[in-house]
């Protein structure tokens, strides 16, 4: 059982601790930094697969009849090019190109995309989206 840190858990944070995982305070969050060893777990990535738990990770959603043209000029990739439930990796970016974070964006209707960005930016991520206007509703999730 863990012990009350004041950390917030991911739905994944009992499984982690019953395979062993050594747990630090990212963002505020429990999250495994290493179960085995470095070797090890590189290997098990190489020749198998490997899991990372995302669920710490901040969520925005943006939507309205604004929604795309806002995080076209947003962001670095062409959102208009998805379709209702793609995705793509793409940067959040400032008016003269310079990146403020990696994010994902994943369009979830015609005028309603998700926003996945790093636990650690979250609040100064989605602060820095709801200050650059364009109409979108951007709301935390």
């Amino acid at each position: 059982m863990a012990i009350d840190s004041g950390l917030r858990l991911t739905p994944l944070h009992e499984a982690h601790l019953a395979v062993g995982a050594r747990m630090v305070d990212y963002a505020g969050w429990s999250m495994p930094v290493l179960y085995t060893s470095i070797l090890d777990e590189a290997r098990a990535v190489r020749t198998g697969v490997g899991l990372f738990d995302i669920s710490h990770m901040g969520r925005t959603e943006t939507s309205g009849p604004e929604a795309t043209g806002t995080l076209q000029r947003l962001t670095s990739n062409d959102v208009e090019a998805l379709a209702p439930f793609e995705a793509q990796y793409s940067l959040l970016t400032n008016p003269a190109g310079g990146i403020i974070d990696d994010i994902i964006v994943y369009r979830r209707a015609r005028d309603a995309y998700l926003v996945v960005i790093n636990a650690s930016n979250t609040a100064k991520d989605l602060s820095w989206m709801r200050g650059q206007g364009g109409g979108a509703k951007i709301e935390d999730r």
